[in-house]
């Protein structure tokens, strides 16, 4: 199908609006500019008019809230329909109100993608259909789907990004049940995050203090280090906590979270989540002392973190909206 001028795409699952965007964006040959919420919208649609003087004409994708199209609807309404000439706009949003014109006359110029979440009591198979398609494969696609909602719910986007771990837990393996279980089990204990805080704070000391005192699994302070990773991870992702809080179940205050994220880094971290799926799949092959192999990580991760905040100081993290 051929680009158009003007399509909205709305739902609210964030993953499943950038899959949709994702499939109209490669309809579109030339440069794509990405804005939130511009000042100059009276410009870009101008632009869908008139082409550049130098270079290609740009598709725009503009994200806003309901709130803010409300009194823009009219200038967006002019757009639909028309023939593409120079540039494309997709607008992104989580809902636009049914009761408007605008909403109204895309859908009636079939412009409008909905790419809304399936509802609760059929998440559980629309899950299942995921995980059956997963390009690494599944061996009990039902099973590992009723699992993942079992423990995490039925928010689109929070099982989207638990099947990311998953997935990256099983390596190059098929993704299996046992995967889903390293990466949910019970990481709840205080003792154990005890440990992973210290573990990310680079302190080694403390951390390998702790797991030779206490009556810590190996596996089980592996699995805490995975959920706190992926929390970090979100945050570096998102200054938006209910969209963290949908990814990956985090509740509460995520101010310091959010300024470990800072100081490490979207890379240190995931990183540090690389090591330490790979040391949990080779812990599952046998053949080594799983509190050998964890302590020499612990080791190995404080050199990952002390010299990043040696290079990376950071002030106050940023503010959520």
């Amino acid at each position: 199908m051929d680009a158009v001028r003007f399509q909205a795409v709305i739902g609210s699952s964030t993953r499943l609006r950038d899959e949709a965007l994702a499939g109209l964006r490669t309809r579109w040959n030339g440069p794509v500019q990405t804005v939130t919420e511009p000042e100059d919208l009276d410009t870009l649609l101008y632009g869908l008019d008139a082409p550049p003087l130098f270079g290609e004409p740009a598709l725009v994708v503009l994200r806003a809230d309901e709130k803010w199209i409300r009194s823009r609807q009219e200038a967006f309404t002019l757009q639909i329909g028309r023939p593409l000439v120079a540039g494309g706009m997709i607008l992104v949003a989580p809902a636009l109100d049914q009761r408007w014109a605008f909403t109204k006359a895309l859908i009636k110029a079939k412009a409008l993608i909905e790419a809304g979440p399936p509802d609760a009591k059929a998440v559980s198979g629309w899950l299942q259909s995921r995980i059956a398609a997963h390009p690494q494969g599944a061996q009990d696609p039902r099973s590992l789907a009723d699992l993942l909602v079992d423990r995490v719910g039925t928010d689109a986007d929070t099982l989207l990004c638990a099947l990311e771990v998953v997935a990256l837990h099983a390596g190059d393996s098929a993704l299996a049940v046992a995967d889903g279980m390293a990466v949910l089990q019970g990481v709840g204990q205080r003792p154990i995050w005890d440990v992973t805080g210290a573990i990310l704070g680079g302190e080694a000391g403390k951390a390998l203090e702790l797991l030779q005192a206490g009556d810590l699994e190996p596996e089980g302070v592996l699995a805490a280090l995975v959920s706190e990773l992926r929390r970090l991870i979100a945050c570096s992702e998102s200054q938006d906590d209910t969209e963290v809080g949908r990814w990956t179940g985090a509740r509460g205050n995520l101010f310091y979270a959010r300024r470990r994220a800072q100081e490490l880094g979207r890379k240190n971290l995931l990183r540090l989540m690389n090591g330490v799926i790979q040391l949990q799949r080779r812990l599952r092959t046998g053949g080594m002392d799983p509190a050998r192999e964890l302590e020499a990580f612990v080791l190995h991760a404080r050199w990952v973190v002390k010299g990043h905040l040696r290079a990376n100081p950071v002030g106050p993290p940023g503010r959520s909206r």
